[in-house]
């Protein structure tokens, strides 16, 4: 009851996704056990100020450092995002699988490339064996205004993998592209449902 409190409180309008960073992070706190990566990054807080736990899927924005672009914004965001991929309005998980992967195999950072974030995703891997996925702050596009438009004439004219539409926000792509990554990594750890999702080329 009190988690469909919570996510029935996040659905609804918030002033700020500050807010509603920190109702995701009271409900992780309330209800959930920390997980050995999540534990460490809460404990090291001078280099991860911020951080929220989804269903034991890690969420992270590394320290600001002298770069223009903001990390606690934009961890925001991909807060937001990943509240919407992951839940039902009801609060309920969209897959209990997919969590799983998530919570087991990955986990999402935010950060600058100027302030050394590519050393915190090479240092997570090795220590815990987690996957990072990044929104790399200073190097990629950060819109908050944009809402998903893919304009027709614009996806009929791409000739390239490396196209994005004019104006998109790269917070919506990483955070689907981990949702993917999830995938991937359930076609390794439950072949017999979910093989048709690996990345690897078939025979």
């Amino acid at each position: 009851a009190e988690i469909k409190r919570i996510h029935a409180e996040l659905m609804g309008p918030l002033a700020t996704l500050r807010e509603e960073a920190l109702l995701v992070a009271k409900l992780s706190a309330e209800n959930e056990e920390q997980t050995d990566l999540e534990r460490y990054i809460r404990t090291n807080n001078d280099k991860f100020p911020h951080v929220v736990a989804m269903d034991g899927f890690v969420i992270f924005g590394s320290h600001q450092g002298d770069a223009a672009a903001s990390v606690e914004e934009i961890f925001n965001k991909a807060v937001t995002r990943f509240r919407w991929l992951m839940y039902n309005s009801d609060g309920s998980l969209r897959s209990v699988d997919v969590c799983r992967a998530l919570k087991e195999k990955l986990c999402f950072g935010c950060g600058n490339t100027a302030n050394g974030h590519a050393d915190v995703e090479n240092e997570i891997q090795r220590d815990f064996g987690n996957y990072v996925m990044s929104m790399f702050c200073d190097r990629w596009p950060y819109n908050p205004s944009w809402e998903g438009m893919f304009p027709a004439e614009e996806v009929q004219s791409f000739v390239k993998s490396l196209w994005r539409p004019e104006g998109m926000c790269a917070v919506w792509e990483e955070t689907l592209h981990t949702i993917t990554e999830a995938f991937n990594r359930l076609s390794s750890m439950d072949p017999e449902q979910y093989s048709m999702w690996s990345f690897e080329e078939g025979p």
